[in-house]
C-alpha cells in the first residue's frame, strides 16, 4: 500500500511538471464546391453532407502548434460553438481529419475542397437543440495528433466533414465578436519535461506550517536571489485550485498565507493537498492537509 502511494504521488509530481496553453485559429474558413460565385459568411463555419439539397459544406481549421507537437504533446481538445443546427433531432455526425495542404483563409480556393489524410480521423456525434441554439463541444483530438506526430506526415490543421446524408451544423469563426464563442485549441504539452532532474529542493528550503492546518498554515521558502516566485496550490486529483505570485524581495525568505480558498474565494473541501513552489527554474511540492 505504501509503495502504492508513493508511486501515485511521483505520478503526480512529474504531471506537473506538463503546461497548457490555449490557442486561436491561424486560419479557419469553409469549403462550399457546389455554390461557385457565392461568398462564405465570414464569422461563421459550416458543415453538411446533405445530398438532396446539394450541400456539402467542410470546415477548415488551423493553428499554429508545431512548437508544442515538439515539447512532449500530451493531449489536445478542440473547441466549438454551434449556433444553428439544421436536422430536426439537432444531430449531425461528423469526422476530423488533419490537413496535408498548405492553405491559409486569404488564399484558400473556397470553391475547392482541402486534401486531407482519410486513413486518420476521430467520429464525433453532434447532439444537441435543433435550429437556432447555442452549443458549446469540447472534442479531444489527442489521437489525431498522436498519429500525426507518430506517422510523421504534413499537417495544416483539422477538416471537419460531416457523414454522408447530414445536415448543416454551423459554428462561429475566430471573426466572430464574442471572443468566447470563437474556436480554440488547448494543447496540454511538458515543454519543460527535464527540470524536474535538476531541481534542488534543498536550496529552497520550504516550510508549510502548521501542517496539518485550519484555517490557515504559512508557506515559506527561501529565495536568495530576490527573484519573483510563484505559488500553486492542487488538490488530490491534481487540480489547480489557487495560483498566487511574488514579487522578489530583497530578504533571503519569501512567504504566503494559504487560507484555504480557491482562486474564486470559495472555502475548500477538508482533505490532502499539493504546495508546488517555483522560483526560476527551481521548484519544490509538499504535501499539506486541510483539517477541519
Amino acid at each position: 500500500m505504501k509503495n502504492i502511494i508513493i508511486i501515485t504521488f511521483l505520478v503526480f509530481v512529474l504531471s506537473l511538471s506538463a503546461e497548457s496553453i490555449s490557442l486561436y485559429p491561424v486560419s479557419d474558413n469553409y469549403t462550399d464546391v457546389e455554390h461557385v460565385g457565392s461568398d462564405n459568411v465570414l464569422t461563421e463555419l459550416w458543415t453538411a453532407n446533405f445530398v438532396p439539397a446539394g450541400n456539402y459544406q467542410r470546415i477548415n481549421l488551423d493553428f499554429d502548434i508545431s512548437p508544442y507537437l515538439q515539447s512532449g504533446f500530451q493531449s489536445g481538445q478542440l473547441n466549438l460553438t454551434r449556433f444553428f443546427s439544421c436536422p430536426s433531432s439537432g444531430t449531425t455526425m461528423i469526422k476530423i481529419y488533419p490537413i496535408t495542404q498548405v492553405w491559409d483563409e486569404t488564399s484558400c480556393d473556397i470553391h475547392q475542397h482541402l486534401d486531407y489524410e482519410e486513413s486518420i480521423y476521430t467520429q464525433y456525434h453532434l447532439t444537441g437543440t435543433p435550429g437556432s441554439s447555442i452549443k458549446h463541444f469540447s472534442l479531444d483530438v489527442t489521437d489525431i495528433l498522436d498519429e500525426v506526430i507518430s506517422s510523421n506526415i504534413e499537417f495544416h490543421g483539422f477538416l471537419i466533414k460531416a457523414n454522408e446524408n447530414q445536415k448543416f451544423s454551423k459554428f462561429y469563426s475566430k471573426e466572430y465578436s464574442n471572443v468566447d464563442y470563437r474556436p480554440s485549441l488547448d494543447i496540454v504539452y511538458s515543454g519543460v519535461s527535464n527540470d524536474i532532474n535538476q531541481i534542488s529542493p534543498s536550496e529552497l528550503k520550504l516550510t508549510v506550517f502548521p501542517n496539518p492546518f485550519n484555517p490557515t498554515t504559512s508557506i515559506e521558502f527561501s529565495n536568495p536571489h530576490s527573484l519573483a516566485s510563484q505559488i500553486s496550490i492542487y488538490n488530490i486529483r491534481g487540480r489547480l485550485v489557487k495560483r498566487t505570485s511574488l514579487a522578489g524581495s530583497k530578504g533571503s525568505k519569501s512567504s504566503f498565507t494559504w487560507n484555504a480558498r480557491n482562486d474564486n474565494n470559495e472555502e475548500v473541501a477538508s482533505g490532502l493537498y499539493f504546495c508546488r513552489v517555483q522560483v526560476g527554474k527551481q521548484e519544490e511540492i509538499k504535501k499539506i492537509i486541510l483539517q477541519k
